[in-house]
């Protein structure tokens, strides 16, 4: 079982998205097995290990907090396009101005033609095209020192590198995939709002 292996081309998605639950289950000291059989089909064990006590139950975030409302201008660089069009919705339903991007490549690009409008780099930490988000970010914030950044990924942190001395030196967020829309606009509004 290799959760990293796509059968799909560079650019043209991640399969049935393995390695997303690889990373969720390392992150709590489960494991995965397959069985598959040609001609009949695939089954995906997820196994996690049993809690000694039960979980005790956390503070909820009381509903009714208002999540700020923005209208700063994010550049969203996202290869799956269903998440890129999700959080797109999302971060423009609540003013945010969003330029989209399906590679490190394209972003480049991008920025080239809008950063003086750009406030945020909302970026996964692994994409096709040979630029990982941590490579983007590092590269746009050569260009623009104050540039915020949210990093994401279905990766845990240790497997994307979350602590190293970019995320430290720059005060750059990471966003665990997935994540809720709530999670998503809090995330971005924090990292906006930091000086």
């Amino acid at each position: 079982f290799e959760p990293f292996f796509t059968t799909k081309q560079v650019g043209k998605g991640t399969g049935l998205g393995l390695a997303t639950v690889y990373g969720i289950l390392k992150q709590h000291q489960g494991w995965i097995e397959v069985q598959s059989e040609l001609g009949v089909g695939s089954a995906f064990d997820a196994f996690f290990p049993a809690a000694e006590t039960p979980a005790a139950h956390e503070a909820q975030p009381a509903a009714d907090k208002v999540i700020r409302r923005g209208t700063e201008t994010i550049l969203m660089v996202e290869d799956e396009a269903s998440v890129r069009m999700v959080s797109r919705r999302v971060l423009e339903s609540f003013g945010y101005t969003i330029l989209e991007a399906a590679s490190g490549p394209e972003a480049l690009e991008v920025y080239a033609n809008h950063s003086e409008k750009i406030d945020l780099l909302l970026s996964d930490m692994v994409m096709p095209g040979g630029l990982s988000g941590l490579d983007l970010g590092q590269r746009l914030r050569k260009i623009t020192p104050a540039l915020k950044v949210v990093f994401m990924s279905g990766y845990s942190s240790e497997l994307t590198g979350k602590d190293t001395g970019f995320f430290h030196r720059t005060h750059s967020h990471f966003l665990q995939k997935p994540c809720t829309a709530r999670d998503l606009l809090e995330t971005v509004r924090r990292c906006l709002d930091e000086s």
